[in-house]
Order: structure tokens, then C-alpha cells, then sequence
């Protein structure tokens, strides 16, 4: 698969009640096209299952493993998932719960 312009790192933990939001967020306003990366520890986190089902309808959306622990580890999982694009790519990290009522980012990609 060819890298996206955009890639976006998710790292989420327990999230099913928040995904929703955040895939109609980010949907609406990340500048498309790009790619939005969940990136989870284990596979009985709450998000998974959610993340998978609109993995099926939205194109645009990846779930990843981390491969290592916590936040940290997600974050860095999330960029070597995103690796050799750069620096033509550029990466935001969110948090699921973070998303209602923010800016989306929408100030931090501008395209040239």
C-alpha cells in the first residue's frame, strides 16, 4: 500500500465508548486522503472490536499492535508504521477521549 499524505496516530486503550466520536471527527475534518492508525496493547482492549467494525466501511483506518508497552510504546510503534514516508508525510498524535470540543489538528496541516 502506498503511504498516504497524512497519517494519523491513535494510541487507545480501553476506547470503545469514545471510538465513535473520534472516527466521525476525524472523518470530517482530517484532509483527506490519510490514514488514521489505532494503535492498541492487547487484543481484549474494549477498542478493538469497535476499531474493526468501522475498519470495514472506512478504508482510511488501520489498527495496529503495538509492539511494545504503553503509551510510549504505542507512540513509537505508530511512527515506525508510518517510517519511510517521511519527511514527506507528517504525523499527529491524539487521544480518542481528546477529540470532542478540540481543534482537530486543523490548524497544525497546511497544504502546500
Amino acid at each position: 500500500m502506498d503511504a498516504e499524505p497524512l497519517s494519523l496516530i491513535v494510541p487507545v486503550y480501553n476506547e470503545a465508548a469514545n471510538f465513535p466520536n473520534l472516527v466521525r471527527e476525524v472523518g470530517r475534518h482530517a484532509p483527506h486522503p490519510f490514514t488514521l492508525n489505532v494503535v492498541y496493547d492487547f487484543d481484549a482492549d474494549t477498542t478493538v472490536p469497535v476499531a474493526r467494525e468501522f475498519a470495514a466501511s472506512h478504508p482510511w483506518l488501520r489498527l495496529v499492535k503495538n509492539q511494545y508497552k504503553g503509551v510510549v510504546g504505542a507512540l513509537r510503534t505508530g511512527f515506525e508504521v508510518v517510517g519511510s514516508g517521511f519527511p514527506d508525510q507528517l504525523a499527529i498524535v491524539c487521544y480518542a477521549k481528546d477529540v470532542e470540543g478540540r481543534d482537530h489538528g486543523g490548524g497544525l496541516y497546511h497544504r502546500r
